[in-house]
């Protein structure tokens, strides 16, 4: 009886899966936005069906297009997860003849903004990106090279940052190519005016290694309160990407690291070369790992332990959307617009930073009205206006798939003359009493 009522969602969803298989087979054929609309109406669906169907019939229907779905993830909270097409080179980065970028974002002079640190395939040099902008709309200044007295490493370097000594500024630690050795740049000045002394090798009970390449990654693995250390390494000839995991048993401001394990907490090797990237990109409490690999490949393991206990879930590979880099896929997480989510930013072989933004699918049941409002005209050619009795803080504009297109401070119109025809979300938010959001047709 249950299958008879949701027969006509069976068929769709059986048609939909089919469709989305071809992306597999014929990439090419099907545009960004296609694909997004697919995987959204297919979600909508399984969620519909997960009372006639179990999940190994959803899987089984889906096939290999079930890793564009999460559905190997435990928790809902990671498949409502959604990253837009990638831009290249935003706001206002600017592309270097480097063949390699490896990008690594802090606030290193305590502005409460992220500024962005490269590091180049250029023999070891670091490009520094200052954020001229803001924590919520960022605008990066021309790169300037080794800034803060840094010097380079040996042809590659893959930067990671974290406060070591317990001093409130930020070190830095590097990983190289070919030698396998670790750089640590103690950061001897402040916290709003950053000054890094000359490397020293290996510190903190680190040793080099036969690694072509160390990408190490900084986070409090287990939450003692101090940072642990993970390396993805890559090396010609070993097919295995593998992560050594560096558990500090000394302090806050006097770190010790142990003996490294290889692939600890269910963590397995990827293709050749294994850059990690962490974060709570499901906001469950415990940190999410994804890798980074040599064709560029987006691999994420769910952490299904806790905080103080971590455990990943086998990989998937380019969930929530996401599309493989070129060659060697150097991820990092960043919330670079301020809106309480991790985007994503990947560096790849020649073509530069690419960032996806982290966005959450804006659809007419998630309408909502916590104070009246009213626009017109509606449907419009352009400029519309907002009619409230409210004071607006914030408008927010969102396409269909819930991408989020422009953010406007403190307006009473929005001129859409620039949008392609269509349907579109505005979202008009007082931050004190909520959100009011309208469809609008742009003619």
């Amino acid at each position: 009886m249950k299958v008879q009522k949701h027969a006509r969602k069976l068929r769709q969803f059986k048609y939909l899966s089919k469709q989305l298989k071809r992306i597999l087979e014929e990439k090419e054929l099907f545009p960004q936005k296609k694909k997004e609309e697919i995987i959204i109406k297919l979600k909508s669906l399984i969620e519909d069906l997960k009372n006639v169907l179990s999940l190994s019939q959803i899987k089984k229907t889906l096939g290999t297009a079930v890793i564009f779905l999460g559905l190997g993830v435990s928790t809902t909270q990671a498949q409502n997860i959604f990253f837009a097409a990638p831009e290249a080179n935003p706001f206002g980065i600017s592309q270097t003849t480097e063949y390699i970028d490896i990008p690594e974002f802090v606030d290193i002079d305590n502005d409460g903004d992220l500024d962005l640190f490269v590091g180049t395939g250029d023999y070891g040099a670091f490009n520094f990106y200052e954020n001229t902008g803001t924590a919520s709309n960022p605008s990066f200044a021309a790169p300037v090279e080794n800034p803060f007295g840094l010097v380079s490493t040996y042809y590659v370097s893959a930067p990671t940052f974290a406060d070591l000594d317990g001093d409130g500024d930020q070190d830095l630690l590097v990983g190289e190519y070919y030698t396998g050795i670790l750089n640590f740049y103690e950061n001897t000045g402040t916290a709003s005016n950053p000054s890094f002394a000359a490397p020293v090798e290996n510190p903190f009970n680190l040793e080099s290694n036969d690694a072509s390449i160390r990408c190490p990654e900084f986070v409090d693995i287990d939450d003692d309160g101090d940072f642990d250390l993970f390396i993805g390494e890559g090396e010609y000839g070993n097919y295995d990407g593998n992560i050594n995991y560096y558990e500090n048993i000394g302090t806050v401001s006097a770190p010790n690291f142990t003996t490294p394990v290889t692939n600890p907490f269910g963590i397995i090797s990827v293709y050749i070369l294994a850059a990690p990237a962490f974060a709570d990109i499901d906001n469950d409490g415990d940190q999410d790992l994804m890798i980074g690999e040599f064709y560029g490949a987006f691999k994420f393991s769910e952490n299904t332990g806790t905080a103080s206990e971590p455990a990943f879930a086998e990989p998937l590979t380019n969930p929530f959307l996401l599309d493989s880099l070129n060659y060697y896929n150097f991820p990092t997480f960043a919330d670079i617009d301020n809106d309480g989510d991790f985007d994503l930013f990947g560096g790849e072989y020649y073509y530069g930073i690419q960032y996806f933004e982290n966005y959450n699918p804006v659809s007419n049941h998630e309408i909502k009205n916590d104070f009246d409002t009213q626009i017109y005209p509606n449907p419009t050619t352009g400029k519309v206006w907002i009619q409230t009795d409210e004071q607006i803080d914030r408008i927010e504009i969102y396409d269909i798939l819930g991408k989020r297109l422009d953010t406007f401070l403190r307006k009473e119109d929005v001129d859409l003359e620039t949008y392609v025809s269509g349907t579109y979300f505005i979202q008009i938010i007082n931050d004190k009493i909520g959100v009011s959001t309208q469809k609008i047709i742009k003619q």
